[in-house]
């Protein structure tokens, strides 16, 4: 979503001459065609702390406390939700598949509670919430982009913002492909599929 916002021309991070070249990088950098389950995480960290100068993304601590630590928010907060509750582990188990230590009903139960928190904590930061659901589609919703670059007064470059979307869309749905095969073949498929149908 990021990359999406990061179109607009205030952000100039590699002097690039147009939008087009912007999109064009982004498109052959960021998100390349042998981009996949195993060098998701790679190209995340090459990039999420180069761009914080620009648009912050991070995962704050939403917790009980998290009214006496307002200060961890920005200026502007986009907060993503999921109305459907097993999305999140979905995209994320391809590309981390030990969920950092915890295990698949931890998983959801934790983004359960981390989004509800979210709900209390949305209008006290002057925050915005994107359901996860309307993000991961094959083409960019236009009222949501929209939604976006008016809360963050940022130029409508939908047509890029569209083409950026589909190719994140594709790369994660040949991820999750190439992670079944991968998983499959080692045998531990049906470990990861009873795994998500007891959550």
């Amino acid at each position: 979503m990021r990359w999406l916002l990061l179109l607009d021309e205030k952000f100039n991070f590699f002097k690039f001459q147009s939008i087009k070249d912007k999109a064009h990088y982004i498109l052959t950098r960021i998100y390349p065609l042998n981009r996949t389950y195993s060098n998701w995480l790679d190209y995340e960290w090459i990039w999420r702390d180069r761009l914080h100068k620009f648009i912050m993304f991070s995962h704050p601590d939403c917790d009980t406390n998290w009214k006496n630590n307002l200060d961890q928010f920005n200026k502007l907060n986009i907060f993503i939700e999921s109305s459907d509750k097993f999305l999140p582990s979905q995209l994320y188990k391809k590309i981390n598949p030990n969920f950092n230590g915890v295990s698949d009903l931890e998983f959801v139960k934790m983004c359960e509670q981390r989004f509800s928190e979210v709900e209390l904590l949305v209008n006290d930061v002057n925050g915005i919430v994107v359901d996860l659901v309307e993000l991961f589609s094959p083409v960019l919703s236009e009222n949501l982009y929209k939604r976006l670059t008016d809360y963050a007064q940022l130029d409508y470059n939908y047509d890029y913002a569209n083409l950026i979307h589909q190719r994140w869309y594709v790369l994660h749905q040949t991820a999750e492909e190439e992670f079944k095969k991968q998983t499959k073949q080692c045998g531990i498929s049906s470990v990861v599929e009873r795994n998500v149908a007891n959550v």
